[in-house]
């Protein structure tokens, strides 16, 4: 089966556990990716040579533009187009071997984000690429960095496929205007109820911008060590994505007959056998009325006697209706 279109199992409880953890991680998860999206964007554009990490598709433009000036541009910008795409490919691939799906799929990406935003921490503290942005090191940490936002967009469309993305901002600023537009409509409204509410999308934006800011203050003064604040953001959504898994759920009653209800085997035939018992009970409690049956068993006198009926006659034909 697919893992953009595998669903919860139906399991009662278990259904409903896993839907709550996923509106769950919904609801926490995405502010703080778009900000560590912001943050690896601005970062990656400022000290590694000009290269988008998060916006990929910026990196062509940026190419094209260099190549018409007949300037020199930086090899990582044409790499990061199948660099993007083989992480994307490894990050399923993932996924596919792990068998999971929803909360659970959603914390293992969460690790495999937060490792690689950890080796773009070490590999920029070690080798200082700020310094040569043009150079191998710069490249190899950029590539790093695409493979970390590819991983980010992956958590979303496998894992949480509810929520929208937090490392493409166009889709979000058009989902802000229409549903703003809509939300201004006194009537006719274009967009289906809920699909895309404003509050979702104007948090994507300002947490996007948020990154950017908190970077473009901290390279500065920090360099390759403003790596260190995607990583521990990073680190703070595996908490809490761990924090939502051992959450109590909600306490739910067992489910059966009342101790004080008539339980019948669990055979074939129950419901028949039941039916048959409801439809017999006013026949048989004429009889028994019919023959004067005392709580002893006995017959009692009566002057209006029928022939032939008894209560041996009576249990006879309580045994055969049933």
């Amino acid at each position: 089966m697919s893992l953009l279109a595998r669903g919860v199992s139906f399991g009662g409880p278990a259904v409903s556990a896993d839907a709550a953890e996923l509106s769950c991680l919904e609801a926490r998860l995405p502010p703080l990716l778009s900000i560590i999206a912001g943050m690896v964007d601005f970062t990656g554009f400022s000290t590694l040579g000009h290269v988008f990490t998060a916006h990929v598709t910026g990196n062509i433009v940026l190419a094209a533009a260099v190549a018409l000036d007949g300037g020199s541009f930086h090899w990582a910008q044409l790499s990061v187009m199948p660099v993007f795409m083989l992480a994307l490919a490894s990050v399923w691939l993932i996924a596919r071997a792990s068998r999971r799906h929803g909360a659970s799929l959603a914390r293992l990406l969460l690790l495999v984000h937060f490792l690689l935003l950890a080796a773009l921490l070490i590999v920029g503290v070690i080798t200082r690429p700020s310094a040569d942005p043009l150079g191998l090191p710069a490249g190899a940490a950029a590539m790093i960095a695409v493979s970390a936002m590819a991983c980010q967009y992956a958590l979303f469309r496998l894992a949480l496929p509810g929520a929208i993305s937090t490392a493409v901002m166009t889709g979000n600023l058009a989902n802000a205007v229409f549903s703003a537009m809509d939300l201004a409509s006194a009537c006719h409204p274009l967009l289906a109820r809920d699909s895309t509410p404003l509050n979702r999308s104007f948090g994507r934006l300002l947490g996007f911008l948020t990154g950017c800011i908190v970077a473009a203050v901290v390279v500065p003064f920090a360099g390759d060590w403003t790596w260190s604040l995607p990583a521990g953001l990073a680190a703070i959504a595996i908490a809490l994505a761990c924090d939502v898994s051992f959450a109590p759920g909600p306490v739910t009653p067992p489910r059966g007959p009342s101790p004080t209800a008539r339980t019948l085997p669990v055979t074939s035939g129950t419901r028949l056998q039941s039916e048959k018992v409801v439809r017999a009970e006013p026949r048989i409690g004429a009889l028994r009325s019919q023959a004067h049956v005392s709580l002893s068993g006995a017959p009692s006198v009566s002057r209006r006697h029928t022939p032939g009926l008894t209560p041996a006659t009576v249990e006879n034909t309580r045994v055969k209706w049933l």
